[in-house]
């Protein structure tokens, strides 16, 4: 899958080479794209999960444009039973939110705020982090 990086981020190293190594080379610009594909690039893919902590809500990418814009659609959560294990009987499991497709919302374009460090993605006044970055915890117990 193809990194995206942000393109006013090549233009400045491209600068900073150029000033540095007094010259114009090509070479210039491909040592750019490869020092901003390393420092500026987006941790995000296609099909990044975003989720709130609670209620328990999702932001699927759909297409990312750049580091800092995405085509996203939201996903309410559902509560799913998960039997732990099947020995013991059907009364013992653990209920969990999921993601519910059947409700997906329409496309829309999104605007990631610190897409270098914590990704996250605000609808009004609620933060949707990236799920890897995201972690439940009570006192000091952390899970996820």
């Amino acid at each position: 899958m193809k990194i995206v990086t942000d393109q006013r981020a090549t233009q400045q190293i491209l600068i900073c080479l150029n000033r540095v190594l007094k010259n114009k080379n090509s070479v210039n610009k491909l040592l750019a794209e490869v020092i901003s594909l390393f420092s500026h690039g987006s941790i995000i893919q296609r099909a990044s999960k975003f989720e709130s902590r609670c209620p328990s809500e999702y932001f699927i990418v759909d297409r990312l444009h750049s580091p800092f814009w995405a085509t996203t659609f939201n996903l309410p959560s559902r509560v799913v039973f998960y039997q732990d294990d099947p020995l013991i009987g059907t009364n013992f499991g653990s209920l969990r939110f999921t993601p519910d497709w059947r409700k997906a919302s329409k496309t829309k374009r999104k605007r990631i705020f610190d897409p270098f460090g914590h990704p996250y993605i605000k609808k009004r006044n609620r933060k949707f982090f990236l799920e890897r970055h995201l972690r439940h915890g009570f006192g000091g117990v952390v899970f996820g």
